[in-house]
């Protein structure tokens, strides 16, 4: 219990649902995860040590969460703790991932992706298993993210327009029909990605 206090001592803290929540979105979104990485429900107290990097997160009972996007079950206790820096949350106590018939414990998380494409989970043993950032995110983070990677697109298409047409000159008929295909994937998604977003193609 002592060393529970010591760990805890110059903390910030905060209580209640509402200031809870906004308390561990600000939290997430400055190591810069996505919003729904972690999905507690009902927390009643949070709290950050800055000058050590712990944390910790109280709910006001256990929580189970299905990720669809993962096809995944994970569990989170009443308390869930561990230090954070950016882009990494490590040393977690309270949450445990099913895989097959058993539970297994996650004690970090990290964003290694030099692009933060995906996330990287780890148990104790050092055993990690990554998964698309995307997988995590809310709906308003989702649409952002497509968006973005529409215009990431567009933008490579637009400075690499030319170089292409004069290579193409070069290439044989097979090397063609890639091309021609590659540039039909890439303009029909920019233009999904732009309705998802209520965006037009011609706007």
């Amino acid at each position: 219990m002592a060393g529970v206090m010591k760990e805890r001592e110059g903390a910030e803290i905060v209580y209640g649902s509402e200031e809870c929540y906004r308390h561990s979105i600000e939290l997430l979104e400055e190591l810069g995860f996505p919003k729904g990485v972690l999905p507690l429900q009902d927390l009643v107290e949070c709290g950050r040590v800055r000058e050590t990097g712990f944390v910790w997160m109280k709910q006001k009972a256990p929580y189970e969460h299905f990720f669809e996007g993962t096809n995944t079950r994970v569990s989170y206790a009443a308390e869930v703790t561990g230090y954070v820096e950016k882009f990494r949350m490590k040393k977690m106590t309270g949450i445990k991932s099913k895989q097959m018939l058993l539970w297994v414990p996650i004690s970090e998380m990290s964003i290694e992706d030099p692009k933060g494409k995906k996330i990287l989970f780890k148990t104790p043993v050092g055993i990690g298993k990554s998964f698309p950032i995307i997988a995590f995110m809310t709906p308003e983070e989702k649409e952002k993210h497509l968006l973005l990677q529409g215009k990431e697109i567009e933008e490579w298409l637009f400075m690499n327009w030319y170089m292409i047409r004069v290579r193409s000159s070069l290439m044989n008929n097979e090397q063609l029909e890639y091309l021609r295909k590659f540039y039909c994937f890439n303009f029909n998604a920019i233009f999904i990605l732009r309705m998802v977003g209520n965006y037009c193609w011609y706007q």
